[in-house]
């Protein structure tokens, strides 16, 4: 199956009148293309239901709705009539584009296998590329979920963009965002504007810390994370990563912070006795003395961002275990390495075709940079790893990075 960050592959289709339908004519809109078994099957005739309810709110969002299944054209005009569907489904006989889209493979039923359609769902931006994928689908809830994540994931999604990441997922960092922070640095009204534009990122965030969406608008946590989304604002610097996982950062750190103060409110004696009548106190039935609750929330974290870099990585071709085996082995490359990845930082244009093309612009570093390009070529993916990790908002992995033995590296931490 396709992934995110793969270019979504071009075709031409059907419809239930039996036009030419091709993906590529929808460029300029974002494409939410969904493979599902059968139709009139009762699974599919749920989603495309949801599909159909939620799909004045989806052109909202510049989305165009193309189903795909092996049903003939005449099935899919029947199918439509019955449900009153407003959207368009596309008719793959051959299932050619079933399966470049890797949406056909073996399931199970009762027991027993046999080879169908996976039900899945291909959410592709305005320029053609898989922004999000969708393996699991929960038929009747589908179109909610996607419309909910395109309403908070993405809010400003149809203007003048430039890539970024944001929990692992690929996503577009507004150009204008930049200039928006800096007006909010400069006007309390700008700066209220600009929080209150953000309020669903906030709110999203402060829902994974397991508040109840019924309480959260009076919520203590829903106040503290304004604020530290207003702080990431403040202090925020575009060379040290992109804005929206530096904001998640901020407002997790004050979380966990106030939960602490607030377990620790809640001391008691531990010299006291857990009955009258025994003499065993709170002390004896402690095996050690660390502070689980800092700990579980580290380890929660820390496993989050591993796999979000992970996924990161995982569109560059590259692994975890590049890092180690193409990373510098003498001192004298070592120092060529640090110095190419501080150049790369401070000249942005190699970060951004580092992220559209998918490859570190050799040339530019050896030309304008001067650096040796055999050894550049020699350690590419150790500096394309390196350069994800310290430039997307992965701040627990740079802090494992900057504690490695080599002292040299403790430079990066400033990048």
């Amino acid at each position: 199956m396709l992934k995110e960050g793969n270019i979504a592959p071009d075709f031409i289709l059907k419809d239930s009148n039996g036009n030419d339908v091709r993906l590529s004519q929808f460029r300029g809109k974002r494409v939410i293309l969904y493979f599902y078994p059968k139709d009139s099957t009762p699974g599919c005739t749920k989603e495309a239901c949801s599909f159909r309810d939620n799909k004045t709110e989806l052109d909202k969002t510049n989305a165009v709705i193309l189903g795909i299944s092996k049903d003939s054209e005449e099935s899919h005009r029947k199918f439509i009539n019955k449900n009153s569907l407003n959207f368009t489904l596309l008719s793959d006989t051959e299932g050619s584009v079933i399966q470049s889209y890797g949406a056909w493979g073996e399931k199970k039923l009762y027991g027993k296998s046999y080879m169908g359609i996976i039900r899945s769902t291909f959410v592709i931006d305005e320029d053609g590329i898989i922004e999000k994928v969708y393996d699991k689908v929960k038929v009747a809830t589908h179109a909610t979920d996607i419309l909910k994540e395109l309403k908070w994931c993405y809010p400003n999604k149809w203007e003048l963009r430039t890539y970024t990441y944001w929990w692992g997922r690929k996503v577009f960092e507004n150009k204008e965002l930049l200039s928006e922070i800096e007006e909010a640095r400069l006007s309390p009204k700008k700066t209220d504007s600009f929080i209150d534009k953000y309020t669903p990122f906030i709110r999203s965030e402060v829902l994974k810390h397991g508040i109840k969406s019924q309480y959260l608008d009076k919520s203590d946590e829903l106040s503290i994370a304004m604020f530290a989304f207003y702080e990431t604002m403040q202090n925020y610097d575009r060379k040290k990563g992109s804005f929206f996982p530096l904001a998640k950062v901020y407002i997790h750190n004050r979380l966990v912070d106030y939960y602490r103060k607030s377990f620790d409110k809640n001391i008691v004696s531990l010299d006291e006795r857990l009955h009258e009548d025994e003499d065993k106190s709170l002390l004896d039935t402690l095996t050690d003395d660390s502070n689980h609750v800092e700990l579980s929330f580290d380890r929660e974290c820390t496993k989050e961002e591993i796999n979000e870099f992970k996924k990161t990585l995982s569109e560059y071709n590259l692994t975890l275990s590049d890092i180690a085996d193409n990373s510098p082995k003498q001192n004298r490359t070592m120092d060529i390495c640090l110095k190419a990845l501080e150049y790369a930082k401070e000249h942005t244009e190699i970060l951004d075709i580092l992220v559209e093309t998918k490859k570190l612009p050799l040339s530019i570093l050896t030309k304008k940079g001067g650096f040796d390009r055999k050894t550049l070529e020699r350690h590419r993916k150790y500096l394309v790893a390196i350069l994800l990790a310290f430039t997307n908002g992965f701040v627990i992995i740079r802090g494992h990075l900057c504690q490695m033995k080599r002292e040299s590296l403790w430079k990066i931490a400033s990048i």
